[in-house]
């Protein structure tokens, strides 16, 4: 019997038999709590997941609850690090998941606060957030985001070494923020959707630097219409295409992401579970709306 994957050639072979409007809806409705849920969406809301549920699209990844349900470290950190290795362009293994801690601050009482952070075997630590709707002031934000990231491991590691403590133990800190919807700064170059930062000096002196930032716009990615070259090309798909003929296209050139789409299939069978968990997802983005919107009009109040 040959283990050879057969070939992927419609959206039904990812995402399972497609079905009518009414079936999904019935699906649901056998739910009553559930459907009450969902039918206080708003009704483009209702028809991503009546799409889905009848298999004619996948679910959205970047939303919070199913981006961590795909690449949730406890269960799945294979995945994370292949997505990890793909960033920084060379395998890598997770030692530990770290917790996600925050730190206050102190202008508007938000929080700090990791999406997903963990730490390699080489020392350093790496942190993942994916955002709707990419913030204001990403510099300065991502700063914050990577002072709290360097001054964890500094205690950890000052605290474990004690007096043999030396500032060479500290390893690099890297945040790789992907955005679907990428401030207005990142438009200005529309042919380019991945923006590490590099510090230099006047002079020309090298020193190393333990914070390391990487911005991924993937509106851009999408504008450009990028081909399936690389597994970052693969994974970049994967968060930010739902239609038939990427999920295909993609399937065919790394067979791995079948795996994935095949998790999220799960949840056309699952209609309870399916709204509670894009409830739970709607109200994060909700949340960080409002929070985008207060910055817009702080801004064109002060301009």
């Amino acid at each position: 019997m040959s283990n050879t994957m057969p070939t992927i050639t419609s959206l039904e072979q990812v995402l399972g038999k497609s079905c009518s409007r009414e079936e999904a809806l019935n699906s649901l409705k056998q739910h009553p709590e559930s459907y009450a849920i969902f039918s206080s969406f708003r009704p483009e809301h209702q028809n991503t997941i009546l799409s889905f549920m009848q298999g004619q699209c996948s679910l959205d990844i970047t939303l919070d609850k199913f981006f961590l349900y795909i690449l949730n470290p406890d269960t799945h950190r294979d995945r994370l690090e292949s997505l990890l290795s793909s960033f920084l362009g060379q395998p890598v293994t997770i030692k530990a998941i770290l917790p996600r801690e925050g730190v206050q601050l102190a202008e508007k009482g938000s929080l700090v606060i990791m999406d997903i952070i963990v730490e390699l075997c080489d020392g350093s630590t790496v942190d993942v957030e994916m955002q709707k709707v990419g913030y204001h002031f990403p510099g300065q934000r991502s700063d914050c985001y990577t002072a709290d990231m360097i001054m964890r491991q500094y205690n950890r590691v000052r605290s474990e070494k004690s007096e043999k403590f030396s500032y060479k133990d500290l390893k690099p800190v890297h945040l790789f923020i992907l955005m679907e919807k990428s401030p207005r700064e990142f438009h200005e170059f529309s042919d380019q959707y991945i923006h590490e930062r590099q510090i230099s000096y006047s002079s020309g002196l090298q020193l190393p630097s333990l914070s390391h930032i990487t911005y991924i716009s993937l509106d851009t990615f999408n504008s450009m219409g990028q081909n399936i070259v690389t597994e970052l090309d693969a994974w970049l798909t994967f968060f930010s295409c739902t239609d038939s003929e990427h999920i295909v296209r993609l399937v065919q050139e790394y067979p791995k992401f079948l795996e994935y789409y095949k998790d999220i299939a799960v949840f056309r069978t699952k209609p309870k579970e399916l709204i509670y968990m894009f409830s739970e997802a709607l109200e994060i983005l909700d949340r960080n709306t409002a929070n985008y919107m207060i910055d817009e009009l702080a801004q064109e109040v002060k301009s």
